[in-house]
């Protein structure tokens, strides 16, 4: 039995991969969308050994290279044959890859690997950017904003760090912080008042 499969984002995409499929006659094919696999679930239960999968390509087996692996073993292993593109050509036959995809495999891992390199380059001059603009801080954003802080503050001086975590819904550790944010910034005018007497 020859089993078609098509996952595609769109009608356009559908009907490409549907025109590389039906080019090898397949007796039955299952579709997916983007938002749902249950057409892969239920092409998972039909297939026995000796039958034969057809893919418009690789990547419609897996949402990444370790995923595509992954189920062309697990296809391997129960016997199945798996061809891909408008000619049907096998990707793979007899309980192992053919040359062909082991070489494309090879490549795929290379891109993805060039992939990631771009991605981290793309993600470090951004931050590059954003460390440009004065506000920028490193790490997650501050629980409280400067208004509030200032009000947590005001707080403080007639009640307790607890009660005024409570009262704020931070926890004390937040309120700790501020504190010593507040000492570090009433230390540095200090300084900076000193210094300016001195000249």
């Amino acid at each position: 039995m020859q089993y078609g499969y098509i996952r595609a984002w769109d009608d356009a995409e559908a009907a490409h991969q549907r025109a590389q499929v039906t080019a090898k006659r397949p007796d039955v094919i299952y579709q997916d969308d983007a938002r749902d696999n249950s057409a892969w679930l239920a092409l998972q239960t039909q297939l026995a050994p000796g039958d034969t999968l057809i893919v418009a390509s690789l990547d419609r087996l897996g949402m990444s290279l370790d995923a595509i692996v992954l189920v062309l073993e697990q296809l391997l292993a129960a016997g199945i044959t798996v061809a891909t593109g408008a000619a049907g050509e096998f990707v793979a036959r007899d309980g192992a890859m053919t040359a062909l995809t082991q070489e494309k495999m090879t490549l795929l891992t290379v891109a993805t690997q060039a992939d990631q390199i771009l991605l981290q380059e793309r993600m470090r001059l951004g931050k590059l950017q954003m460390m440009q603009d004065p506000s920028f801080r490193e790490g997650r954003p501050p629980v409280l904003s400067p208004v509030k802080e200032r009000a947590v503050l005001r707080y403080l001086e007639t009640h307790t760090q607890i009660q005024t975590a409570d009262h704020y819904g931070v926890s004390r550790a937040t309120v700790t912080r501020a504190v010593r944010r507040a000492k570090d910034a009433a230390l540095a005018e200090q300084a900076q008042s000193k210094t300016a007497d001195k000249k």
